[in-house]
């Protein structure tokens, strides 16, 4: 009999010794818990420090200016396409007018004539001959658009 109750006893040791672990560890998953939940907090500041600092950062170097030197073929793909945007706003582009704009294009001062064949030089002597544009925008833009032809 006696030896059933230390059995007893030593049970019910072990299963308070059980409880008392059990409830450490809840303790220390709450405290864990709430520490996590600061880290998250302060990992979410963080990341919007770093998100505002960025966006301050590409204003500051959308400010900068930048000088890009292009050939002239880039330069005449450019004309042509803000000229087709233009044109297809209004839609009154011709071809006329688009050889206009090349031409136009062609005569950028200050372009090296380039070296190569004879044929090609004598086409930008050609160019370089041909009479300035006008100085007037709106003359310009009546010679590079014509307005007065139907869609």
């Amino acid at each position: 009999m006696c030896d059933l109750r230390e059995r007893r006893l030593d049970e019910e040791e072990l299963v308070a010794d059980f409880t008392k672990a059990i409830d450490a560890l809840r303790k220390d998953r709450e405290s864990l818990a709430k520490k996590q939940k600061l880290v998250e907090q302060s990992l979410a500041a963080i990341n919007s420090d770093i998100a505002a600092f960025q966006q301050e950062k590409q204003a500051a170097l959308n400010q900068i200016d930048v000088v890009v030197s292009l050939h002239m073929h880039q330069v005449r793909a450019a004309v042509r396409a803000v000229a087709l945007s233009h044109a297809l706003a209004r839609r009154r582009l011709t071809r006329r007018g688009c050889a206009c704009l090349t031409l136009r294009a062609d005569r950028v001062p200050g372009r090296r004539a380039p070296a190569g064949r004879p044929e090609r030089r004598a086409g930008v002597q050609q160019l370089a001959a041909r009479p300035p544009a006008p100085p007037n925008r709106r003359e310009a833009r009546l010679r590079t658009l014509d307005l007065s032809a139907p869609h």
